[in-house]
């Protein structure tokens, strides 16, 4: 192939140099050293003046010069001295093209290291769920009485399908003062995701997006939103780029904070690392690019990332339209004042992102502005101003704030100034309610083989109170031993306290934990009343597997209070049960019973299971019973008499991985695939079914009408089947595949027979049918 392409070069050079359009040369090329494995039919323009194929700069990835090209025989050239940095010359033993051009000449190239797009979600089936957490406490008191007993839990309906998911819950209680079941219903929603926008439509009882300087409240109503988790694979703040140059084809290994993150190959030229996935905070990302010969350039760049930022382009909004709900919890449809509010965020460029935000209700309306700035990759700047007109007229707030996040240390400084009229959405109504001026602070840092850390904060009020609180913690692990953890606080106000914690915990194992812990509280309240508080707590814990399993925790409180506790979990297939004992120390006791889980329905039928958290997959396999079923490599449950089991704490939007273990499955059993990966919607069930079937085998000696065994290496074929079997020697045959009823077909050389034989009443996974006649 190699020699009629060149034979074909240099017939089509020979015909150029016919034409009279001047001189061309067929030539191999290299370029810094490095061979091309190419021909090129170059044009002497002058002794020393060559010019190329504007196609064989392309394939050469050089760039185009800006003058205009030479024609040729329909074909446009350019003189190589038009480019600059480029020289050239022509070995005339080896009739080799020697090009040596910086790296500027090539053209530059990007390369994206962002996480890939999440890939389509798995289609959505129909159904529901509905889950339940159950409490039962009954006290008895020092003199053996038993209290009336407690009783109260949460029960989640949830219903989902292509067009959406939704759910509501109940809180349920008994036994209190009003001697009477009360139930209060808390959220009720459906929710539509537009994983592609990414956004999500809510309808129902929601929680507002607050912006920089609102504030949070539960409304019902309308909400639309950005969803950035709807795009796990998407980076929605600005990441560090990377720009290096290579003369040959190079080798690149990128460090962020000394680690290895990257390994890749670049080719000749300019090119550009974007979106290198650092750690955000401050840190350092290294270079190194290596190339054929091993020699090396190193690039070092410091950077920050703030997940504050918006990448440039980016638009984050939230548009929301309702009532705010009151006593949340207490009461069940208790629904305020009517509001619309609009939150949009945009990334101006990769150092700069703006906010507005709007907020209108009957008789008041509040608009703010806010910004968001990368200083010089140390920290990050923002500031808010908002206006408000209200019934006391207008009013002005003012937000501002500095953030630094770093290897060693991190810290924050954020302040608040309001005038007395100033208003906003989800504050009291009251005037001078508000806060006149608020401080926060924080220092975090590492100190030798621990780490270490400082907040305070400092509130006015319009009301003349003023409320401060100073804390102080430390923290170490000591290597073989445990963590051992310090802390200082000291509050403010209108009461004055400190207390003083300290901690040791231990692990006992991957699963099981002991520590103790004294915490000393003194407090002075307003009239110079003092009260001190001292109590020690030593615990042991074990926690429950993720699949079955137990789980215990032990505790003794010695103090003011004493008390001791003895709780212990079961993780089952179906539920998890709970049981508790406490023994106060003036010699009450009380017993405590709980049961959690839920129940799912899906097209396969109705599944019972531990309690549902996001969303779950109804796996079959089969109809094999008692498969492993694993999530994530752990095992999670076994399939039911029917070969389904319902595997629930499935992540929204994410790649979810579903394995089977092999080895309970039986021999007759084909196995397509062990794993499955998924990305089941939010809230959502989905149905998962692993290719794996009843593969019927047999074993049997065939024989021709009269009696002598086919020749071995005779091809066998199943009646309606695709695959051929090898005959063996004295006419053995292993065949699979099969059904109840089986017509092979046997062809050699010099013949062909056909057999008819039944596995009905054939007996172990591979049955032995003994000699077969080919008629």
């Amino acid at each position: 192939m190699a020699t009629a392409a060149c034979v074909a070069l240099l017939v089509s050079a020979s015909a150029v140099t016919a034409d009279g359009n001047g001189p061309a040369e067929l030539l191999g090329v290299r370029i810094n050293g490095i061979d091309q494995h190419s021909l090129v039919v170059a044009r002497r323009l002058a002794p020393h003046a060559l010019a190329v194929p504007v196609d064989a700069l392309a394939a050469w990835q050089l760039r185009r010069p800006t003058n205009e090209a030479l024609r040729f025989d329909g074909l446009d050239y350019i003189a190589l001295e038009t480019i600059a940095g480029l020289r050239w010359q022509v070995d005339e033993a080896s009739q080799t093209l020697l090009i040596d051009v910086p790296p500027t000449a090539f053209t530059r190239h990007v390369f994206e290291h962002a996480a890939a797009r999440h890939p389509a979600p798995t289609a959505a089936g129909i159904g529901g769920y509905a889950s339940y957490d159950l409490q039962w406490q009954r006290d008895s008191a020092i003199d053996g009485r038993a209290a009336a007993p407690l009783a109260g839990g949460l029960v989640e309906l949830g219903a989902f399908g292509p067009w959406g998911h939704g759910r509501s819950g109940i809180f349920w209680r008994s036994g209190d003062e009003r001697r009477s079941p009360r139930f209060t219903r808390l959220d009720s929603q459906w929710s539509i995701d537009l994983p592609a926008h990414p956004s999500s439509v809510q309808i129902g009882d929601a929680i507002g997006v607050p912006g920089a300087w609102g504030r949070s409240v539960r409304f019902g109503g309308v909400q639309w939103r950005t969803e950035f988790a709807l795009q796990p694979g998407l980076v929605s703040f600005p990441m560090p780029a990377m720009r290096g140059e290579a003369s040959v084809p190079s080798a690149v290994d990128l460090y962020v904070n000394d680690g290895l993150r990257l390994q890749g190959q670049v080719p000749a030229g300019a090119f550009d690392l974007t979106d290198v996935p650092a750690v955000t905070g401050q840190g350092q990302i290294r270079m190194v690019v290596r190339d054929l010969l091993g020699r090396e350039q190193v690039i070092v760049q410091p950077y920050y990332v703030s997940p504050a930022l918006l990448r440039p382009g980016l638009r984050d909004f939230a548009l929301e339209a309702g009532n705010v709900r009151l006593d949340y919890g207490l009461e069940s449809a208790n629904y305020g004042r009517a509001f619309v509010a609009a939150t949009e965020r945009v990334g101006v460029s990769d150092t700069f992102t703006r906010e507005l935000r709007a907020e209108l209700l009957r008789g008041q309306q509040t608009l703010g502005v806010s910004g968001t700035w990368l200083l010089r990759q140390v920290a990050t700047a923002t500031a808010s101003a908002a206006l408000s007109r209200g019934p006391q007229g207008y009013g002005a707030l003012v937000t501002g704030g500095i953030d630094h996040r770093g290897a060693r240390w991190s810290a924050s400084l954020e302040g608040r100034v309001a005038s007395r009229s100033f208003v906003q959405l989800g504050q009291a109504s009251a005037i001078g309610y508000a806060a006149r001026s608020q401080l926060m602070a924080n220092v975090a840092t590492t100190l030798g083989q621990g780490s270490a850390g400082l907040s305070a904060v400092h509130q006015v009020s319009w009301r003349g109170e003023r409320f401060a609180v100073v804390t102080l913690n430390y923290s170490r692990q000591f290597a073989g031993l445990g963590h051992v953890g310090v802390s200082l606080s000291h509050i403010a106000g209108a009461a004055t306290g400190t207390s003083i914690g300290i901690t040791f915990m231990r692990a006992l194992g991957a699963d099981a934990s002991a520590s103790v812990g004294h915490l000393d509280n003194r407090e002075r309240r307003e009239g110079g009343v003092t009260t001190q508080d001292s109590r020690t707590v030593v615990q042991l814990q074990g926690n429950a597997p993720a699949g079955p399993g137990w789980g215990y925790r032990l505790q003794a409180d010695a103090g003011a209070g004493e008390r001791l506790v003895g709780e212990a979990t079961w993780n089952a297939e179906t539920a998890s049960l709970s049981a508790g004992v406490a023994r106060q120390g003036g010699g009450s006791t009380s017993v405590r019973l709980g049961a959690s889980g839920s129940l799912a329905w899906m097209p396969e039928g109705l599944f019972a299971s531990r309690r549902i958290d996001g969303s779950f997959a109804v796996v079959e396999v089969g109809e094999y019973p008692g498969v492993r079923i694993t999530r994530d490599s752990q095992v999670v449950g076994r399939t039911d008499d029917h070969g389904r089991a319902l595997v629930t704490g499935l992540r929204g939007f994410e790649r979810n991985r579903l394995g089977i273990e092999g080895a309970d499955l039986p021999l007759d059993a084909q196995i397509d695939a062990l794993q499955i990966e998924i990305v089941p919607g939010r809230d959502s069930g989905v149905s998962v079914r692993f290719p794996v079937q009843r593969a019927r085998a047999a074993t049997l000696r065939l024989v021709t009408a009269d009696g002598t065994v086919v020749p071995p290496g005779s091809r066998v074929r199943v009646d309606g089947a695709a695959r051929d079997f090898p005959m063996g020697f004295e006419g053995r045959l292993f065949l699979s595949d099969l059904a109840d009823r089986n017509t092979i077909v046997a062809e050699w050389d010099r013949g062909r027979c056909v057999a008819q034989f039944s596995l009905r009443n054939a007996a172990g996974p591979v049955p032995e049918l003994g000699e077969v006649a080919c008629h």
